[in-house]
């Protein structure tokens, strides 16, 4: 990991899952049926935290990495949020580790407002997202998700097909 990291301190995967959890997991389904996302995809999920949206994506079909910035968020999801299809991975996500287009889909959500410098994780995201494939950033502030215009409040994201569509270049 780069010496540059989020001045999230992310610690307590149990305090995450109270707070925001419950959100995560109730966005998960709804965003994984709008991203078009297929069976047998090969998917980035960035900075997946506690793997609410990583599991989705497996038990999808899908070959799912989940990256994030905190290994204790990392063991609570290897611990409850554990597939075959998944990977999860320490990794600073402003550079990811893996070669250009090298997926088939990246995905991310609610995390997007707490990196530094996020415009550099979408350039990555793009960069490791296959040409023709899918980039969907998804952020949160305040508890209003923006993709990246209009604004949503995650209770709206979850019951509504309220997402936007960002696809590569």
């Amino acid at each position: 990991m780069s010496a540059a990291t989020s001045r999230f301190l992310a610690t307590s995967p149990d305090d995450y899952e109270r707070f925001m959890g419950r959100w995560s997991t109730r966005l998960a389904v709804p965003f994984l049926k709008f991203s078009g996302v297929q069976p047998g995809d090969r998917v980035l999920d960035v900075g997946c935290g506690t793997g609410a949206l990583t599991i989705a994506l497996a038990e999808h079909g899908s070959d799912a990495i989940g990256i994030d910035a905190s290994e204790s968020y990392l063991a609570s999801a290897r611990h409850h949020r554990s597939h075959p299809n998944i990977r999860y991975d320490l990794c600073d996500v402003r550079l990811l580790p893996f070669p250009d287009a090298s997926f088939d889909a990246c995905v991310s959500t609610l995390v997007l407002d707490i990196i530094p410098e996020f415009d550099k994780v979408v350039r990555e995201m793009r960069r490791v997202t296959r040409p023709g494939g899918l980039s969907h950033p998804v952020y949160s502030t305040s508890g209003a998700a923006f993709l990246p215009q209009p604004s949503y409040t995650i209770p709206d994201l979850c019951s509504t097909k309220a997402f936007g569509r960002c696809e590569t270049m």
